[in-house]
């Protein structure tokens, strides 16, 4: 049972006996029992973890937000309040942020070929979100990245901070499309007179260049995240992992790491190191040409040089630009997953036009309104 917590102005929180999901690498976040409090919970941190180091960096962000934390159907769940374990601020235990929208699931439920069996007994997702449900499971997915994306750009704005460990487990949606961004305490910073590097990275989120480095003292470019988001856009659009081959040995590796270093997207330019692919990627070659350049410029372009790489800002626009008329092209080109078994190489893509900038301002919130309003 947790113990009673006090704020930075020393109000007496008591706290659920019950963690709110399964506790982290760091620690455990608790509901508030007071109703003052409703809506907030709190991350209590590991013994060892409750250091000064730590202590300053939640302040630097409760002290520095980005400029938009809740953005309708996006929400940062960005620290509020440091809390402690007296009165007196003498002992830091961990922080107040927002809780994650009612309903949510992860994210990753949805990245599969298929949902995860319980998901999977539940109609009104199966319905919306479904893969045999045709067109209208890739719009609403789309519709979905669009909120994603939109938390990404928010986040980069500032140029202080980089998620690094961004990954579908660290995504909470609803059925409805909100989304909920959740241990962004990991995140690393970069302020004008200190550094707080991230801690973790995961296993095929990580670009190329994340090879040969330690994330712990190494300074981390926002480019990182763009590959990244990439990759999570492409699971939940086409629902397999965009480095998931079987490559030549020894050529290519056999993890997913490997197949990243060595670029081995199904549909770029390193086939000759690929001996096979999944059916499931095919489902890329029926999406809209402006997505596919997207994913082409992140995983082919981006691959050699990563400031190639679309920013969160780039997949808004295009799909604010495009989304309508892709209904109607989907309408007229449904998709249908055929077997292959050897991959062949993309035919290349132009991209189209680039917005003016009238058109690029604003995009984010009209784009929300446009999509959920």
């Amino acid at each position: 049972m947790p113990a009673p917590i006090f704020t930075s102005k020393g109000e007496k929180i008591e706290l659920h006996n019950k963690p709110l999901g399964t506790p982290g690498a760091e620690g455990a976040v608790y509901a508030a029992k007071t109703t003052t409090h409703e809506g907030i919970c709190v991350k209590i941190y590991y013994d060892k973890l409750k250091t000064k180091e730590k202590e300053r960096k939640i302040r630097y962000m409760i002290e520095n937000p980005p400029i938009q934390v809740n953005m309708g159907k996006c929400a940062l769940c960005w620290p509020t309040e440091l809390v402690y374990e007296d009165a007196a601020k003498k002992k830091f235990t961990g922080f107040m942020m927002p809780k994650a929208a009612e309903g949510s699931i992860n994210l990753y439920e949805l990245c599969n070929k298929n949902f995860t069996p319980g998901l999977k007994l539940d109609k009104v997702w199966e319905k919306k979100y479904g893969r045999n449900n045709g067109p209208h499971s890739l719009m609403a997915r789309l519709k979905l990245s669009v909120n994603i994306a939109s938390g990404i750009h928010a986040i980069h704005q500032s140029n202080r901070y980089v998620l690094v460990d961004f990954k579908p487990q660290n995504i909470l949606i609803t059925h409805n499309g909100q989304v909920s961004f959740i241990d962004l305490d990991s995140i690393q910073i970069q302020t004008p007179h200190e550094i707080f590097h991230a801690q973790y990275s995961s296993l095929g989120y990580a670009p190329k260049e994340g090879k040969n480095i330690d994330i712990k003292t190494t300074v981390i470019h926002k480019t990182w995240d763009y590959f990244s988001l990439g990759v999570v856009l492409y699971q939940l659009i086409v629902g397999i992992h965009p480095y998931t081959v079987t490559a030549k040995d020894p050529p290519g590796g056999t993890t997913l790491n490997d197949h990243i270093f060595n670029g081995l997207f199904p549909f770029g330019s390193n086939k000759q190191l690929i001996a096979k692919f999944a059916p499931d990627h095919q489902l890329f070659n029926k999406l809209p040409p402006a997505f596919k350049a997207l994913f082409l410029k992140c995983f082919e372009e981006g691959n050699a040089a990563p400031r190639l790489r679309p920013a969160a800002k780039d997949w808004g626009e295009v799909i604010f630009r495009d989304l309508k008329m892709s209904e109607n092209y989907f309408k007229s080109n449904p998709p249908v997953v055929k077997p292959i078994i050897k991959p062949t190489l993309a035919t290349p893509i132009k991209t189209s036009d680039k917005p003016s900038p009238r058109q690029r301002r604003g995009w984010l919130s009209q784009l929300i309104g446009w999509l959920f309003g």
